[in-house]
Protein backbone atom coordinates (compact mmCIF):
# COMPACT_ATOMS: atom_id res chain seq x y z
CA UNK A 1 0.00 0.00 0.00
CA UNK A 2 2.68 2.11 1.17
CA UNK A 3 4.75 1.68 -2.19
CA UNK A 4 1.86 3.63 -4.06
CA UNK A 5 1.79 7.59 -3.95
CA UNK A 6 -0.08 8.01 -1.28
CA UNK A 7 -3.30 9.68 -1.25
CA UNK A 8 -3.87 12.25 1.57
CA UNK A 9 -6.69 12.03 3.96
CA UNK A 10 -9.19 14.48 3.31
CA UNK A 11 -9.74 17.13 5.88
CA UNK A 12 -12.79 18.04 6.96
CA UNK A 13 -14.83 21.61 6.56
CA UNK A 14 -17.23 22.86 9.20
CA UNK A 15 -20.09 25.00 7.47
CA UNK A 16 -22.33 26.95 10.04
CA UNK A 17 -25.09 29.51 8.91
CA UNK A 18 -27.49 29.82 12.16
CA UNK A 19 -29.54 32.91 11.87
CA UNK A 20 -30.61 34.91 15.67
CA UNK A 21 -34.10 33.52 16.45
CA UNK A 22 -37.44 35.24 14.52
CA UNK A 23 -39.91 35.99 17.06
CA UNK A 24 -43.44 34.65 15.34
CA UNK A 25 -47.10 34.75 16.34
CA UNK A 26 -48.07 31.94 18.24
CA UNK A 27 -51.10 31.21 20.13
CA UNK A 28 -54.09 33.52 20.41
CA UNK A 29 -55.89 33.21 23.99
CA UNK A 30 -58.66 35.42 25.03
CA UNK A 31 -60.21 36.59 29.05
CA UNK A 32 -60.84 40.07 30.23
CA UNK A 33 -59.34 38.67 33.63
CA UNK A 34 -56.47 36.18 34.72
CA UNK A 35 -58.69 33.62 35.53
CA UNK A 36 -60.76 33.69 31.99
CA UNK A 37 -56.68 34.11 30.64
CA UNK A 38 -55.69 30.40 32.60
CA UNK A 39 -58.55 29.11 31.17
CA UNK A 40 -57.73 30.04 28.00
CA UNK A 41 -54.34 29.22 28.05
CA UNK A 42 -55.02 25.77 29.41
CA UNK A 43 -56.53 25.00 26.21
CA UNK A 44 -53.62 25.16 24.42
CA UNK A 45 -50.80 22.80 23.64
CA UNK A 46 -48.19 25.00 24.62
CA UNK A 47 -47.90 28.82 25.59
CA UNK A 48 -44.47 29.29 24.12
CA UNK A 49 -42.29 26.94 21.31
CA UNK A 50 -38.90 27.07 19.97
CA UNK A 51 -38.29 25.71 16.49
CA UNK A 52 -34.60 25.04 15.74
CA UNK A 53 -35.58 24.29 12.04
CA UNK A 54 -32.09 23.17 11.69
CA UNK A 55 -30.48 21.19 9.08
CA UNK A 56 -26.96 19.00 8.59
CA UNK A 57 -25.81 18.43 5.18
CA UNK A 58 -22.15 17.19 4.16
CA UNK A 59 -19.84 16.54 0.96
CA UNK A 60 -17.31 13.33 0.10
CA UNK A 61 -14.55 12.85 -2.60
CA UNK A 62 -14.80 10.55 -4.90
CA UNK A 63 -13.67 7.80 -2.49
CA UNK A 64 -16.89 8.59 0.01
CA UNK A 65 -14.78 10.18 2.54
CA UNK A 66 -16.37 13.20 4.19
CA UNK A 67 -14.73 16.71 3.11
CA UNK A 68 -16.84 18.92 3.98
CA UNK A 69 -19.99 18.88 7.39
CA UNK A 70 -22.61 22.09 7.58
CA UNK A 71 -25.47 23.03 10.03
CA UNK A 72 -27.98 25.86 8.77
CA UNK A 73 -30.61 26.58 11.42
CA UNK A 74 -33.35 29.45 10.99
CA UNK A 75 -34.78 29.32 14.40
CA UNK A 76 -37.93 30.75 15.61
CA UNK A 77 -39.81 31.31 18.62
CA UNK A 78 -43.43 31.43 18.60
CA UNK A 79 -44.94 33.34 21.55
CA UNK A 80 -48.82 33.67 22.57
CA UNK A 81 -51.07 36.88 22.07
CA UNK A 82 -53.33 37.80 24.27
CA UNK A 83 -56.61 39.28 22.36
CA UNK A 84 -57.84 41.21 25.48
CA UNK A 85 -54.97 42.38 26.77
CA UNK A 86 -56.10 46.31 26.11
CA UNK A 87 -59.18 45.65 28.33
CA UNK A 88 -58.13 43.83 30.99
CA UNK A 89 -56.26 45.78 34.60
CA UNK A 90 -53.48 47.18 34.61
CA UNK A 91 -52.49 44.70 37.15
CA UNK A 92 -53.26 41.88 34.89
CA UNK A 93 -51.68 43.15 31.81
CA UNK A 94 -48.40 43.29 34.52
CA UNK A 95 -48.80 39.46 35.54
CA UNK A 96 -49.07 38.88 31.58
CA UNK A 97 -45.85 40.97 31.07
CA UNK A 98 -43.74 39.36 33.87
CA UNK A 99 -45.33 35.56 32.46
CA UNK A 100 -43.71 36.66 28.93
CA UNK A 101 -40.81 38.00 29.83
CA UNK A 102 -39.97 34.70 31.93
CA UNK A 103 -41.04 32.61 28.71
CA UNK A 104 -39.37 34.43 26.15
CA UNK A 105 -35.99 33.50 28.27
CA UNK A 106 -36.94 30.57 28.48
CA UNK A 107 -37.65 29.66 24.64
CA UNK A 108 -34.31 31.70 24.05
CA UNK A 109 -33.20 28.72 26.68
CA UNK A 110 -34.26 26.53 24.15
CA UNK A 111 -31.95 28.24 21.45
CA UNK A 112 -28.94 28.12 23.77
CA UNK A 113 -29.11 24.41 24.33
CA UNK A 114 -29.66 23.98 20.53
CA UNK A 115 -26.22 26.19 19.88
CA UNK A 116 -24.55 23.76 22.48
CA UNK A 117 -25.56 20.50 20.31
CA UNK A 118 -24.48 22.36 16.96
CA UNK A 119 -21.36 23.34 18.71
CA UNK A 120 -20.14 19.68 20.30
CA UNK A 121 -20.51 18.82 16.13
CA UNK A 122 -18.65 21.18 15.04
CA UNK A 123 -15.55 20.43 17.70
CA UNK A 124 -16.01 16.48 16.64
CA UNK A 125 -15.57 18.20 12.96
CA UNK A 126 -12.40 20.25 14.10
CA UNK A 127 -10.70 17.04 15.88
CA UNK A 128 -11.31 14.49 13.31
CA UNK A 129 -10.01 17.10 10.22
CA UNK A 130 -7.16 17.48 12.68
CA UNK A 131 -6.19 13.82 13.18
CA UNK A 132 -6.71 13.28 9.23
CA UNK A 133 -3.93 16.24 8.97
CA UNK A 134 -1.72 14.63 11.55
CA UNK A 135 -2.00 10.88 9.77
CA UNK A 136 -1.28 12.65 6.22
CA UNK A 137 1.85 14.81 8.30
CA UNK A 138 3.23 11.39 9.84
CA UNK A 139 2.47 8.83 6.74
CA UNK A 140 4.62 12.00 4.45
CA UNK A 141 7.31 11.65 6.96
CA UNK A 142 7.74 7.93 7.60
CA UNK A 143 10.03 6.47 5.55
CA UNK A 144 9.73 2.70 6.30
CA UNK A 145 6.97 1.41 4.49
CA UNK A 146 5.34 -1.32 6.81
CA UNK A 147 4.96 1.76 9.29
CA UNK A 148 3.55 3.65 6.14
CA UNK A 149 1.17 1.33 6.23
CA UNK A 150 0.60 0.57 9.73
CA UNK A 151 -0.02 4.58 10.06
CA UNK A 152 -2.59 4.76 6.93
CA UNK A 153 -4.66 1.37 7.90
CA UNK A 154 -4.81 2.83 11.62
CA UNK A 155 -6.52 6.21 10.95
CA UNK A 156 -10.24 5.49 9.85
CA UNK A 157 -11.76 8.45 7.60
CA UNK A 158 -15.54 10.00 8.33
CA UNK A 159 -17.42 7.79 5.67
CA UNK A 160 -20.69 8.37 3.95
CA UNK A 161 -22.16 5.40 6.09
CA UNK A 162 -20.31 7.16 9.07
CA UNK A 163 -21.75 10.51 8.53
CA UNK A 164 -25.23 9.30 7.74
CA UNK A 165 -25.08 7.74 11.16
CA UNK A 166 -24.15 10.63 12.85
CA UNK A 167 -26.67 12.77 11.17
CA UNK A 168 -29.21 10.46 12.86
CA UNK A 169 -27.69 10.99 16.29
CA UNK A 170 -27.46 15.12 15.50
CA UNK A 171 -31.06 15.68 15.03
CA UNK A 172 -31.81 12.85 17.88
CA UNK A 173 -29.25 15.25 19.92
CA UNK A 174 -30.82 18.36 18.80
CA UNK A 175 -34.61 16.82 20.03
CA UNK A 176 -33.52 14.90 23.06
CA UNK A 177 -31.70 18.20 24.82
CA UNK A 178 -34.91 20.32 24.35
CA UNK A 179 -37.19 17.49 25.81
CA UNK A 180 -34.77 17.01 28.81
CA UNK A 181 -35.00 21.00 29.15
CA UNK A 182 -38.92 21.36 29.28
CA UNK A 183 -39.49 18.11 31.28
CA UNK A 184 -36.78 19.71 33.91
CA UNK A 185 -38.26 22.56 34.02
CA UNK A 186 -42.17 21.47 33.05
CA UNK A 187 -41.92 23.59 30.12
CA UNK A 188 -40.76 26.89 32.30
CA UNK A 189 -42.88 26.39 34.94
CA UNK A 190 -40.15 25.62 37.62
CA UNK A 191 -38.95 29.16 36.06
CA UNK A 192 -42.19 31.30 37.29
CA UNK A 193 -43.68 30.93 33.80
CA UNK A 194 -47.30 30.82 35.51
CA UNK A 195 -49.99 33.49 35.22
Amino acid sequence: MADKAFEKFPKIAFKYSVSKPTQAKGQTVKGKTLEELRDALDKVPFWGRYKGNENMSYKTNGKKQVTEVSVTAKPQIFMPVWSDYSKASKEDQKAWDTMYAKLLKHENNHHNLALEVYAKLAKEVSDKSAEAEATNKAVEKEKDPKKKDKLIAAYTPWTTTTIKARMKTFFKDCKDVQQTYDDKTHHGEKEGIVI
